[in-house]
């Protein structure tokens, strides 16, 4: 079923529309600097939404700054007090989540639907199944269908209103649950749904569990919206998010890398140079795929197929544009000069010339530096390579 499309500030999701990334900050709302400040590396790491707890009235003062000066639109996370949830829509926010099994019952719940239908604001109904209602939970157990009906009933209360600017999320800390809960409102319902598996857990084991059921769903066109729950900073929440959208097809704009996992074979540092050239780029918006591989087994092969790439030797790495060798430089040089290539693409590709490779080898001897003669002249397809 194709969902309606509803606004959460700027950002409109549903409809088929690509799914925002979201995630929530763990910094001390009351601390509206620090906060802030996470808030920017966030949207710097793909996030499109960001919620921030509100935990009691004493941070509201904060809260209006936050979404005053926050680059992506704030949702605040209200339990227990509906007050709290007003509040925080007069300070500014461009939506509120709250839970159906905690906020009070149907005329709490209808008094945030008021405020967020008089600040233009989103709402989003978040159930769990750690805090799921009790009549729900008693009826059916703590079940994926007893999910999917507190979901369905805390939808239709919203609907008696006329209100109809509002999401669900149904999240279990389990894969299968979560899944399914998912599925069983699809059926009835054109609400947008937030997806998500809660309480994932650490990184390498919450993004399996994330990436799993997201795959499910999405990729049978169910969900509008995502977030990576992990034990870890929620700018890795939003990468993981990205890369999975990514991998599905349904993101596109920044950059992709490739890169190998390593081997006997790799003579240069992959892990630090891969860092360092992500850091170099992380600005970037714009689609681009980069290769950083570690040897000339596989290295050339990738380096020619991404838009720029590096297939590393010993001590150095051959540097390749769409597909053309163009030099040959030592490590050091490698991070400067993918960095150099990489934007005057994003340059030609905005003016429409078209002719990086025509210029990749001068940008490259220029960025390696005083080191390049080590591997090659700089600006100068470097001598035939047998490996490192």
């Amino acid at each position: 079923m194709i969902t309606r499309v509803v606004r959460v500030g700027a950002v409109e999701l549903g409809g088929g529309l690509p799914p925002p990334v979201q995630t929530m900050t763990d910094t001390d709302t009351a601390d509206a600097e620090a906060t802030l400040a996470q808030i920017g590396r966030c949207a710097r790491s793909g996030a499109d939404i960001v919620r921030v707890a509100v935990p009691g009235a004493q941070v509201i003062a904060a809260f209006r700054r936050i979404a005053s000066e926050s680059p992506v639109p704030v949702i605040a996370d209200v339990h227990f007090d509906w007050r709290l949830a007003v509040s925080a829509l007069k300070a500014g926010a461009s939506g509120v989540r709250v839970n159906p099994g905690n906020i009070g019952g149907e005329s709490k719940l209808m008094r945030v639907v008021e405020a967020c239908a008089r600040q233009g604001a989103c709402l989003r109904v978040g159930v769990n199944m750690g805090s799921l209602e009790r009549e729900f939970a008693e009826r059916l157990g703590r079940t994926p269908e007893a999910m999917c009906a507190s979901a369905a009933a805390a939808a239709e209360m919203v609907e008696r209103s006329g209100f109809r600017n509002f999401k669900v999320s149904l999240k279990a800390s389990g894969v299968s649950d979560t899944v399914r809960a998912a599925r069983l409102f699809a059926r009835i319902s054109d609400v947008p749904q937030h997806l998500g598996v809660t309480e994932a857990g650490p990184m390498v084991a919450g993004i399996a569990k994330s990436a799993v059921a997201l795959a499910a769903l999405l990729s049978e066109g169910t969900g509008d919206t995502v977030r990576v729950s992990l034990t870890a900073p929620p700018e890795t929440e939003c990468e993981a998010a990205v890369e999975i959208l990514r991998a599905l097809g349904l993101r596109r704009g920044g950059v992709e890398y490739v890169s190998c996992p390593t081997c006997g074979r790799c003579r240069i540092d992959l892990a630090s140079l891969l860092a360092e050239v992500k850091s170099r780029l992380a600005d970037v918006k714009a689609p681009l795929k980069v290769a950083v591989m570690g040897c000339v087994v596989n290295g050339p092969g990738e380096a020619r197929e991404a838009d720029l790439g590096v297939a590393g030797g010993s001590g150095g790495g051959k540097l390749f544009v769409r597909g053309s060798f163009v030099s040959e430089l030592p490590y050091e040089s490698l991070a400067p000069a993918l960095e150099e290539l990489a934007r005057k693409i994003l340059r030609e590709r905005e003016a429409g010339d078209g002719a990086a490779e025509d210029a990749g080898g001068k940008a490259a001897g220029n960025a390696g530096g005083k080191g390049a003669g080590k591997a090659g002249a700089a600006g100068k397809p470097g001598p035939a390579w047998d490996g490192p």
